[in-house]
């Protein structure tokens, strides 16, 4: 919770340390312990990112609680504070996206068009790749789109794109769960035999190798209770 630190260490300094502790924990709450008399180097410190500083000649029980509690406190109060302005950002994100995506949705009669729009808008408020495909009215895949954040990786989202053929019958994976329930499955970790499972082939499991997933959520689109899509969000390594 609080970092107590005298600035006389043996070989070094405390102002140095100190700035190697933030340099690792940037919000480290540190209050440092000063000879009598070292006014100056309190200031530093306090520059440097203490929180605050105890003379040794003016020490005694009550004064050290009161500063680590505020130490403490302070910090406690910064996270909450960090964590709020993170939410409030987070949720403009969502609610740009959920507005370019819907705009999306009405802009064409194509679904093949639709869906690659929605695929683009997703990346990267939602997640570092997306894919979604389409279904028609027997339960086929209509088209599939693709996006990941980084440029460099466009031959695989190409590859994907083009040559990706969904398997919606498939026995196994969470392709079909989340396509049978019509419920969001959220796949914490990927391994290669899951990856297997989705890619239905050699080189497309190079590609999706490539993109790197770490976690998956995948969303079914239905209209009347039927299966529509699925939208499939990754996070990469």
């Amino acid at each position: 919770d609080c970092v107590f630190l005298d600035y006389n260490i043996p070989g070094s300094d405390g102002l140095n340390l100190l700035r190697r502790i933030l340099e690792l924990r940037p919000h480290a709450a540190v209050v440092m312990l000063t000879g009598q008399g070292d006014e100056q180097v309190a200031v530093e410190l306090m520059k440097a990112g203490a929180v605050d500083y105890l003379p040794k000649g003016s020490l005694t029980p009550e004064r050290l609680a009161s500063s680590l509690r505020y130490a403490v406190e302070l910090k406690r109060a910064s996270a909450l504070a960090r964590l709020a302005e993170q939410e409030l950002r987070d949720s403009a994100l969502r609610a740009r996206f959920l507005a370019e995506a819907s705009a999306a949705l009405t802009s064409s009669l194509d679904p093949r068009d639709t869906i690659g729009e929605v695929a683009r808008l997703a990346v990267p408020f939602l997640a570092d790749f997306c894919l979604v495909f389409g279904l028609d009215d027997a339960g086929a895949p209509t088209g599939v789109a693709a996006a990941h954040h980084d440029p460099a990786l466009q031959p695989a989202v190409d590859q994907l794109t083009q040559q990706y053929q969904p398997d919606v019958a498939e026995h196994e994976g969470p392709v079909r769960d989340a396509l049978r329930s019509g419920e969001t499955v959220l796949v914490d970790r990927v391994t290669t035999e899951l990856l297997r499972q989705v890619a239905g082939s050699d080189s497309l499991l190079g590609a999706l190798h490539e993109l790197r997933p770490a976690a998956l959520l995948m969303i079914p689109l239905t209209a009347r209770r039927t299966p529509r899509g699925l939208m499939v969000f990754a996070r990469s390594t």
